[in-house]
């Protein structure tokens, strides 16, 4: 089926999309588009006026709908529009990335060509739904557009470039207009439904999902999969062992867990031996440390839950599951499965990742339409500095005060995931879980304009210790509520409790003794089991309030 996919005359896996934006003509028979706006001064808030500034070059009290008909094409790009040289001027619909959010652009009903440029700026695109008229989108550097359903008013849109590791593909055949997509880097290999399509003429599958899986046939991997003593366990035994499958990410040279076709060589392999019984793989380095700077990683392979911020996908097919695969962990070493460090004070603290690894197979930080780390960067992932509270960061929103005017301090927490196993899920993240229903879910603190007020984020310059809570500057603070939430993404479905299966798989370079497997089982059961363990700390059973629970099903089946 895959070489019979390849050889469809739309599919090309090595063109591009550059010259697409030539290929369009300004449709002069469109009328009372900027009528469907609904455009008011006076309505404006106060990003949408900086932002429609920017784009018309106005005083936001002189622009008019009519001037806003008049915008027909628009290109965000600092690369051009402050491009210097005697022989070039810039075109009069090139603007520079500089939008404060996406508030204004659904005033902008008459565009037919958009290129969005790089510009981060949340996950919140409902502005795009408002775009009806538009013949030519690129979205290829809006990498946190995920959502097709927003596009189906553009019932004239003939070229749609999509973003790298876009996902719902199938999603895409909504749009029977449509005669490109560049769906370079996307994460399917389920392309038939597209080869459907009325008008398609070209698919753009480079560096996809697609094109990994279709070259798989071609590869010798020198590897081997294999069950432990007990069956309970796999081991992947590879040249160079934990640290060879788990390098520093090196854009160049991709290998080990950043090399998307090899790990679903590895994991069809594993399929080869088990049942599709598993919702996450979990890799296990047989080391008992590691000098990489992450302490693990994850890969989400499929979503079937509304509300998460992400589409129904899946790519599960192409590591060989037939659906049931959510995603794949890595952890470096064992000391990344549970760590006890000890402190000249006699204070001991006990880290691990698991959880935190795992939490991102349902989301992670993406469930909030917008975040900041701390500094300022907009991301995804992680809470960011926001009151989320739980493993995968933010503070305590009771412990919230303004130092100065600009300047807040919280307890002490990291915006990338809090440390240590003593912590909980926060409301946030049980129900991103679908363990807490959503009316038990508080409002959530973000900020904007976020940035260090040291190199520590300490609050040692206004008079606390060093351990005594984060500062940090911020220009903004909005309350974002479950509702609010729900608005950009739909309502997270509640379930009560959550079953999620894994299967371990050790990574060495020579098969494990049995007081190494002994180790992985030590640490590995004291994250399954239901029921709180008396030390203190807290595996996902305990972690969830008892919601959770993680389960190792025989691998007989």
């Amino acid at each position: 089926m895959a070489a019979e996919w390849v050889s469809a005359p739309v599919i090309d896996l090595i063109g591009k999309a550059d010259d697409w934006g030539g290929m369009w003509q300004l449709d002069l028979s469109v009328v009372g588009c900027a009528e469907r706006s609904g455009f008011s001064v006076d309505q404006l808030s106060s990003d949408a006026r900086i932002n429609l500034e920017l784009i018309t070059e106005k005083n936001i009290d002189d622009v008019t709908a009519a001037d806003l008909a008049e915008i027909t094409q628009l290109h965000f790009s600092d690369f051009w529009y402050f491009y210097e040289n005697d022989y070039y001027e810039v075109s009069e619909y090139v603007r520079p990335e500089g939008l404060v959010s996406f508030d204004g652009l659904e005033y902008l009903t008459c565009l037919q060509w958009l290129d969005f440029g790089w510009q981060e700026l949340g996950r919140d695109f409902r502005f795009l739904a408002s775009l009806s008229e538009l013949r030519y989108l690129n979205l290829g550097m809006a990498t946190a557009f995920k959502d097709v359903e927003l596009l189906e008013s553009m019932t004239k849109l003939e070229s749609l470039v999509l973003p790298i590791y876009f996902q719902a593909l199938q999603d895409l055949t909504q749009l029977t207009s449509l005669r490109r997509i560049s769906a370079r880097g996307s994460q399917s290999c389920n392309v038939e439904p597209l080869l459907g399509m009325p008008q398609l003429e070209t698919l753009l599958l480079g560096d996809s999902d697609f094109q990994n899986w279709v070259g798989l046939g071609e590869l010798n991997r020198d590897f081997d999969i294999s069950l432990d003593p007990t069956g309970r366990y796999m081991q992947l035994l590879i040249e160079g062992g934990a640290s060879a499958f788990n390098p520093e990410f090196d854009t160049a040279n991709l290998s080990g867990i950043y090399d998307p076709q090899y790990v679903m060589d590895i994991v069809q392999s594993i399929y080869g031996a088990v049942e599709d019984d598993y919702d996450v793989i979990v890799f296990v380095g047989n080391a008992d440390t590691s000098d990489v700077s992450y302490a693990g990683t994850s890969r989400q392979v499929s979503n079937n839950v509304d509300g998460l911020g992400a589409p129904i996908w899946s790519s599960a097919s192409c590591y060989g599951s037939e659906g049931r695969l959510r995603g794949v962990l890595t952890l470096p070493a064992i000391d990344d499965l549970w760590e006890m460090i000890e402190y000249e004070s006699g204070f001991t603290w006990v880290d691990g990742s698991l959880i935190h690894e795992t939490l991102h197979l349902w989301g992670g930080g993406d469930l909030l339409p917008i975040i900041e780390d701390s500094d300022g960067t907009k991301t995804g992932g992680h809470w960011g500095v926001s009151s989320a509270n739980g493993i995968l960061g933010g503070f305590d929103l009771e412990s919230l005060s303004i130092v100065e005017d600009g300047v807040y301090r919280a307890n002490l927490f990291a915006d990338n995931g809090n440390f240590g196993l003593t912590m909980f899920l926060s409301p946030l993240e049980m129900y991103m879980m679908g363990v807490l229903p959503a009316s038990e879910v508080p409002d959530t603190a973000v900020f904007r304009g976020v940035s260090h007020v040291n190199d520590t984020d300490s609050c040692e310059d206004y008079g606390y210790e060093s351990w005594d809570g984060s500062c940090f500057r911020a220009t903004e603070q909005t309350m974002v509520s479950v509702e609010d939430i729900a608005d950009v993404f739909g309502e997270r479905p509640y379930e009560g409790e959550l079953d999620i299966s894994l299967l371990v798989v050790a990574v060495s370079e020579a098969s494990l003794t049995e007081a190494e497997w002994s180790r992985i089982d030590e640490r590995i059961s004291w994250y399954v089991e239901p029921s709180a363990v008396d030390d203190l700390n807290n595996n996902m059973w305990a972690a969830s309030g008892g919601k959770i629970r993680c389960t190792l099903p025989p691998l007989g089946g």
